[in-house]
């Protein structure tokens, strides 16, 4: 069997009894986009994304309770995920532009830049509270499966 843990068991986050943010929660969520057509088959489309901080286990890093695991919750915290990080910031670019190749074929050229204000976007905390380095992140946008830190791509789309 699953050795106890009181109220809060980090082996079954599922658990009815576990309270408290996920850690994908943010309490805000905001996207803003649009195209702007100026002239000249010129398309302009920013995309803007904003969540406010996001949720992180607050942790002893000891085996307080003796059960084999070093994710028991310090004293006042009754919650997994109690700590709160920092905000996601990412503002996107797609600028693109069509030619004509005769009467039914044309070449639309594609650039889009991505997290064009080089945000951090940080979104892994120290969470042993005992750590000096509590709360200070040590995974950010651009790390190995994380969101893009900024990015460049062109593009070419042919249609006939």
């Amino acid at each position: 069997g699953q050795p106890n843990m009181g109220d809060n068991n980090p082996l079954n986050p599922f658990a009815d009894n576990q309270e408290g943010p996920t850690r994908t929660d943010n309490r805000h969520r905001v996207t803003i986009s649009g195209t702007w057509v100026p002239a000249w088959d010129l398309r302009i489309s920013p995309v803007f994304r904003y969540k406010s901080a996001q949720a992180f286990n607050v942790l002893t890093g000891t085996d307080d309770n003796r059960d084999g695991l070093v994710r028991d919750l310090p004293a006042g915290v009754d919650t997994l995920n109690s700590g709160r990080g920092a905000d996601f910031k990412q503002l996107d670019l797609r600028i693109s532009k069509r030619f004509t190749l005769g009467r039914r074929a044309g070449v639309e050229v594609i650039a889009e830049g991505f997290n064009l204000t080089n945000a951090d976007n940080p979104n892994t905390y120290v969470a042993n509270q005992n750590d000096p380095a509590f709360g200070t992140p040590t995974r950010f946008a651009g790390d190995f499966r994380q969101t893009e830190q900024r990015l460049a791509q062109i593009g070419l789309r042919l249609d006939f």
